[in-house]
């Protein structure tokens, strides 16, 4: 592939998973009660950003540029951006897990509970510029601020909570 442009050239590929997972159990017995919450998440992503063997790209970098990410985040998971003249290439993920996981258990003799979280999470996220490709071989004409961006960024955010509790007439575990 070819691309001229005489502005900026962008690729960009975003990810943002935001979820809340919660499961709890409640177990009464006469004799015993017995109760057990178990919580998986499980995520599997794979972000890529490229351009890719033997293409030709050429962004001069003139007029007002690409708002582009810089890896940074606010306080509310967004990402920062900031002015790119050229060519960027970014790939971002971005995951913001919670995951509870409540039990509890009462019984006249016993009451035995328990509660795990487990988060099982494979992200993989790529920018790249392939074998191959020739950027900018022509810079007549080019803005002074002319760059190439490449960025990768993962960002993974987690609150897991486990909790249980036990009742029971002899023993509470």
């Amino acid at each position: 592939a070819t691309v001229v442009a005489e502005g900026s050239v962008g690729v960009t590929a975003t990810d943002r998973l935001k979820s809340i997972k919660v499961t709890g159990v409640l177990a009464a017995g006469g004799g015993a009660g017995v109760g057990a919450s178990v919580s998986v998440f499980t995520y599997s992503g794979n972000v890529t950003a490229a351009i890719n063997q033997n293409a030709r790209i050429t962004a001069h970098g003139n007029g007002s540029g690409l708002l582009v990410s810089t890896g940074a985040f606010d306080s509310s998971g967004n990402p920062v951006r900031a002015t790119v003249n050229g060519l960027s290439v970014v790939a971002l993920t971005s995951q913001d897990i919670k995951n509870v996981a409540v039990g509890g258990a009462g019984g006249g003799g016993a009451g035995i509970a328990g509660s795990v979280t487990v988060n099982v999470l494979t992200s993989n996220t790529r920018a790249s510029i392939e074998n191959g490709v020739i950027v900018n071989a022509d810079n007549t004409g080019a803005a002074a601020n002319q760059d190439v961006y490449v960025l990768a960024k993962d960002r993974t955010k987690s609150l897991n909570v486990a909790g249980a509790l036990g009742i029971g007439g002899g023993a509470g575990i």
